[in-house]
């Protein structure tokens, strides 16, 4: 039986990294973070152009498209949260009721 430090026990079986590994994995880290930016940059200003002149400086808003009509429309379903309203909660109805509970359990809910 081979006797070996604590110290050399732990590195055999975590493998410690040396230092050429460790910088091949920052290379590694390094490049994907600049694929990570070169592809938002694409995706951010894909459709940004106009008329085949790039323009880092044009960009149009899709929200900007939207009629002040259409928004007029939504706006009349919208309900009125300026104006105070009593709610009433209906504790007897049948689908806030169960029907396995007494009534004495179903008030204590």
């Amino acid at each position: 039986m081979k006797v070996m430090s604590a110290s050399t026990w732990v590195r055999s079986v975590l493998r410690m990294e040396s230092p050429v590994e460790d910088r091949l994995a920052e290379d590694a880290i390094t490049e994907l973070d600049k694929t990570y930016m070169s592809v938002a940059r694409v995706l951010t200003t894909e459709g940004s152009e106009v008329a085949g002149e790039p323009r880092v400086d044009h960009y149009e808003h899709p929200a900007s498209k939207i009629g002040l009509e259409d928004y007029a429309k939504e706006l009349a379903f919208l309900p009125d949260f300026m104006e105070d309203s009593n709610t009433t909660i209906d504790y007897g109805a049948p689908n806030v009721t169960n029907s396995c509970l007494t009534t004495d359990q179903q008030e204590r809910l």
